[in-house]
């Protein structure tokens, strides 16, 4: 519609005119980042045009162009180009009023909020109970059984790159040394019992105890951009839907590489229309979206989160191809969630595509305005279990949970690349980055329930070429793909005596089910057809949500905040080493020698050796 309108109003612009710059201001409109920028290009095409009605006597006549003896047209000089009488007083006054009209607007814009992306939500898409964040993969990852949740420990860090995010009061970005802020907020204001008591995001002024934190900074020479779709596979149905006819329905983050600098593009919210979400948890305890986003959720609601995504910016100039990865999150996770990691990657010469499989995370927001929340269902660990359960009912009881939902977001994963298939002969103006990726070398890349998945969709689908599973463990009744494979573990605490007695095993029955189920996996391991890398991390701090922005959002002191900020360093390293490696076939000295030290451990089977 807004393109419709553009080129109404450059049709009324003179013959020669459109002749001369039509073209060039419509590709500009083009390639213009959201609906905001375009706006501003009709309302100065809109000025534009009244300008020359007001100032030009012959508004339809080409101008006579001068030239010199060799051929070089002369500048127009004030006699051989008079306006007509009375079009200097006219336009004066015209300046006035644009003037005005912009500083009224500004002003307003500092009191008011100018710009609200949905319409009020639909009053039946309110929020159940939100679910937990620990994953059905969890559990399974090194012990058998479900880990503590969140129990980070205190002590050590891992020693990379000496880079850290600068955190500080109010909307700086740029500070000597602010992080002691991160602090600021109180917990009385963490455990508010509804998002009716946050901040305004439109508001200029700085609650007290509020905080502002920004994302580590991403390490690679490409800057970030960000455009999401709505996508609905009409081959599929929605499992969850009380309509049998609904088909599935996804929103998918493509995040690439652009231009370091913002240029004329607005960085992008951390969580894409949190203000809809937060209408939709209004009534949830606060104590339920903590599980969801962590104790800094009113942080994250009310924009406080920064990063280094831009919005819609054009690609990095040039003809380079960049190899795509497909990344899923962990069940529960909002994909934005990973915001750190991903930038990260991006940053090195990636497209990533991240997924967010609505029904299975905390809400997916719709650009129409839909919310559509969690759906409640059982998750292993969860106590109590069913009477008389045994350990291997039990056991039971998570694989037929996690195998509908891998199944499900595997489809996604193909899905998603036929989608970015249909994108790169779609123009610049649906896609910023077709054209631009490189369809032959393709990655699937996910945490905990989405490593699975990940792995799930690279052994089904021909079109990718490697997998990394973060920390998802590898299912007993799943094969292996015939196909480069990374898995990263970190460690899990052991079954508390409390968890062996809800299910009747003992201490030493539960030792032996582990041991067993270790030498399992290491012979399935040698024998991965496609060779694989396995990087197992024993760092204290290190646990299942190092690869989320959950520990450097709720770090409460300078080490917590170094720890997870080094922790999500390494991952990134050996994430972009593997792909490096499979995609852009570059060398990988990260990769190229077993290594067991400080508490990492990198092991290489089959091809890979």
């Amino acid at each position: 519609m807004l393109r419709l309108l553009y080129r109404w109003l450059l049709c009324l612009h003179p013959p020669y005119f459109k002749r001369r710059f039509g073209e060039e201001m419509l590709s500009i409109f083009d390639l213009a980042p959201g609906s905001l920028a375009r706006t501003g290009l009709i309302a100065d095409g809109s000025f534009s045009l009244v300008r020359q009605w007001l100032l030009r006597s012959e508004y339809w006549e080409e101008p006579t162009h001068q030239t010199a003896s060799d051929g070089v047209p002369l500048f127009y000089t004030f006699d051989n180009f008079k306006p007509r009488p009375g079009a200097l007083i006219d336009g004066a006054v015209l300046s006035v009023v644009m003037f005005c009209a912009v500083c009224l607007a500004i002003r307003y814009s500092l009191d008011h909020p100018v710009w609200m992306p949905f319409p009020d939500v639909r009053a039946e898409n309110s929020l159940p109970h939100v679910a937990m964040r620990n994953s059905s993969t969890t559990p399974m990852n090194a012990t058998g059984v479900p880990s503590a949740n969140g129990q980070r420990s205190d002590a050590g860090a891992v020693r990379t790159r000496n880079t850290f995010p600068q955190i500080g009061m109010g909307k700086a970005r740029e500070g000597s040394n602010p992080r002691a802020t991160h602090l600021a907020t109180a917990p009385d204001q963490r455990k508010t019992n509804s998002l009716t008591a946050m901040p305004d995001t439109g508001s200029n002024s700085e609650p007290a105890g509020q905080r502002t934190i920004q994302l580590p900074h991403p390490s690679g020479k490409y800057g970030v951009s960000r455009i999401a779709y709505d996508w609905i596979d009409k081959a599929r149905r929605e499992n969850y839907a009380t309509d049998p006819h609904t088909r599935r329905e996804i929103m998918v983050n493509v995040w690439y590489p652009t231009r370091s600098g913002s240029g004329q593009s607005a960085l992008s919210e951390y969580l894409p229309h949190a203000q809809a979400i937060a209408r939709n948890l209004k009534d949830v305890p606060s104590n339920d979206i903590e599980e969801a986003w962590g104790s800094s959720w009113t942080t994250i609601f009310s924009g406080r989160v920064l990063t280094d995504t831009y919005e819609r910016k054009p690609i990095f100039p040039g003809s380079e191809r960049f190899p795509v990865l497909i990344f899923s999150p962990g069940f529960t996770a909002p994909s934005t969630s990973y915001t750190t990691l991903i930038e990260g990657v991006v940053s090195q010469g990636y497209v990533v595509a991240s997924i967010e499989p609505t029904y299975d995370v905390a809400a997916v927001a719709f650009p129409d305005g839909r919310v559509i929340p969690f759906k409640p269902q059982w998750q292993p660990g969860a106590e109590p279990p069913p009477t008389g359960e045994t350990w291997q009912q039990f056991l039971d009881r998570i694989r037929a949970f996690d195998a509908p939902h891998v199944e499900t977001w595997a489809a996604d994963i193909q899905f998603v690349i036929d989608q970015l298939g249909a994108l790169e002969n779609s123009g610049r103006e649906a896609a910023p980055f077709a054209g631009r990726i490189d369809l032959r070398n393709i990655g699937t890349w996910g945490h905990s329930l989405g490593g699975r998945a990940a792995v799930r969709a690279c052994q089904v689908d021909s079109r990718t070429k490697a997998c990394l599973n973060a920390d998802g463990g590898i299912a007993e009744e799943a094969g292996l793909p015939a196909k480069p494979s990374m898995w990263i573990d970190v460690y899990h605490e052991p079954a508390t005596n409390a968890q062996l007695a809800v299910h009747k095993i003992t201490r030493k029955e539960w030792e032996k089910f582990h041991r067993a189920k270790l030498a399992a996996t290491e012979q399935r391991l040698r024998a991965c057809p496609g060779g694989c890398y396995r990087l197992t991390i024993k760092i204290p701090g290190t646990d299942h949500y190092s690869f989320t922005d959950s520990p450097v959002l709720d770090a409460e002191s300078e080490e917590d905040l170094d720890r997870a900020v080094r922790s999500l360093q390494l991952i990134e390293a050996y994430t972009v080493a593997f792909f490096d490696k499979q995609l852009k076939h570059r060398a990988a000295p990260l990769l190229d020698q077993p290594t067991s030290s400080a508490g990492i451990t990198l092991e290489k089977y089959g091809r890979a050796q």
